[in-house]
């Protein structure tokens, strides 16, 4: 008999148990199809572990700055704070007269600023910070650089092959003082003539001392001098392009991303389509952005860290 009671109450308390399981869900489930594509999606009832993954298997965050893997392209200033920059062909100080890039902070690879950082570290003990006056350049700004060069032999040309700039591992530098101040170099930045060149028996001994002094620094760390330009520096660990083709930096005001989209969008593990997705981003949610790589930005996200598609964010 007390088995039986025992047996009605279970049937009672069943169902009831099962609504409780469902939350506050009514009705039935459709998944609707999305209106922006594979990175953008509408609510999945088939929430699983992996959406719920925590940052353990990220990136480790330290400030704002991320452990990025080499190729990817980062803000040199996220890891040399004190660099300076003036990047020319963001403005109209440069040979053609206008602006050619639409950003106006300098990018690397990872694993080139880390190397520009051995060298700061170096020159900075002598009394010296960086100044840098260009780094990764776009492809498509190559062929506006070649085509109002006034000297072509000075410029790459891209139907040959692009600038070791669109590689993201050369740098265009010159020193300052510890206060910012000018410091005696052989020529001012894109000088098309023979002072620009490594041999510094026509210029002054101060001029030729301080390049020498970047040169030692930048060699040490890992860089290889360009003959003909003083301040032009790539990394012996060569890059490609096409895997950073049409990356699109920010500029320096642009400290902060959010998603634009109307529900939320993906941020997946790594910069693919089909890359896990780690954590959905509602619309409008702040992003620190710490990485650039091909059509992907690596960004914060709470204390999540991964790929978005650029395409949705703004």
């Amino acid at each position: 008999m007390k088995i039986s009671k025992c047996i009605l109450i279970l049937l009672i308390l069943l169902p009831a148990i099962a609504l409780t399981a469902c939350g506050n869900i009514k009705g039935e489930y459709v998944q609707l199809s999305s209106p922006f594509g594979s990175d953008v999606s509408t609510p999945d009832a088939s929430l699983d572990a992996s959406s719920e993954q925590t940052s353990s298997d990220t990136a480790p965050v330290t400030g704002a700055v991320v452990n990025c893997k080499d190729e990817e392209l980062v803000r040199v200033t996220d890891y040399i704070p004190d660099a300076k920059v003036d990047i020319k062909y963001a403005t109209s100080d440069n040979f053609t007269g206008g602006k050619v890039y639409d950003f106006d902070d300098a990018y690397l690879r990872y694993g080139t600023v880390m190397k520009l950082k051995k060298a700061a570290d170096a020159l900075r003990q002598q009394g010296y910070l960086i100044l840098i006056w260009d780094g990764y350049r776009p492809q498509e700004s190559q062929f506006t650089l070649f085509e109002n060069a006034p000297d072509r032999a000075f410029v790459s040309d891209p139907n040959k092959g692009f600038s070791s700039h669109s590689s993201g591992g050369t740098v265009d530098i010159t020193l300052v003082k510890s206060d910012g101040s000018p410091v005696e170099m052989p020529t001012g930045f894109d000088e098309f003539s023979a002072k620009a060149d490594r041999d510094y028996s026509d210029v002054s001994e101060e001029a030729g001392n301080n390049s020498k002094i970047l040169e030692k620094a930048m060699t040490d760390a890992g860089f290889s001098g360009y003959s003909k330009e003083w301040w032009h520096y790539t990394d012996t660990q060569s890059y490609g392009y096409d895997d950073i083709k049409g990356t699109k930096p920010a500029a320096k005001s642009k400290q902060k991303y959010y998603a634009d989209c109307e529900e939320y969008i993906n941020l997946r593990k790594t910069p693919e389509t089909d890359s896990e997705v780690i954590a959905k981003i509602p619309a409008d949610a702040e992003l620190t952005p710490y990485c650039w790589y091909g059509g992907y930005v690596g960004v914060k996200y709470e204390d999540k860290t991964g790929y978005v598609s650029i395409g949705y964010i703004k």
